[in-house]
């Protein structure tokens, strides 16, 4: 006589086999993300920083995947993986900042941190990945977009909490960052087009 699996077995080994898949699909970006980083980091002088552009090129990959995932509600399962492929990420963190320390590991944490940051003000203000650089260079660059993120932390009293799976707004592939407004606009359009 077999045994018969239970329903929670069913499911458990049904999201086990999800997240896998969604992880083999996110593992070429994360590659990309850190093969870019070291050309960047190679061609620079001793001593030298990245650029803007040399950095919104590495953000901009980093948004494009959170931005995919969480259009296919898929972020829940794909943060227990990156979380498992570096320890020293600390479960708490925003999805920009797992995914930056999983695919930069030899970066340094404060100037990941620094990225998350810039790329929190973008998703709280619902830039478009393809205006991610504009956005930046108005914004000051990333120490600036990072200061003006801490500005609207303090202003709301520490509300902006940092994603954390699993939330209703999650399951709907929606961040739990405050909007300055309830108006839905398309982040897949650039902010020239949407009038």
């Amino acid at each position: 006589m077999k045994h018969r699996l239970s329903d929670f077995k069913i499911r458990r080994r049904r999201r086990k086999r999800e997240a896998a898949l969604v992880l083999a699909d996110v593992l070429p970006v994360l590659l990309h993300i850190s093969r870019r980083h070291a050309g960047a980091s190679r061609r620079l002088p001793p001593g030298g920083r990245l650029n803007l552009k040399q950095i919104t090129r590495i953000l901009f990959a980093v948004y494009w995947t959170i931005c995919r995932c969480r259009r296919k509600s898929v972020m829940w399962l794909l943060r227990p993986g990156l979380l498992k492929r570096n320890r020293t990420i600390d479960a708490n963190s925003s999805d920009y900042l797992i995914v930056l320390r999983a695919s930069l590991k030899k970066a340094d944490p404060k100037q990941c941190s620094k990225w998350a940051a810039a790329l929190d003000l973008a998703d709280y203000h619902r830039v478009s990945p393809l205006d991610l650089h504009e956005f930046l260079t108005e914004a000051g660059g990333i120490e600036g977009a990072a200061r003006r993120r801490a500005a609207i932390w303090k202003a709301k009293g520490g509300a902006w909490q940092p994603d954390r799976p699993p939330t209703w707004r999650r399951a709907l592939g929606m961040s739990n960052t405050p909007r300055p407004s309830d108006r839905h606009v398309d982040p897949w359009r650039p902010a020239s087009s949407r009038g």
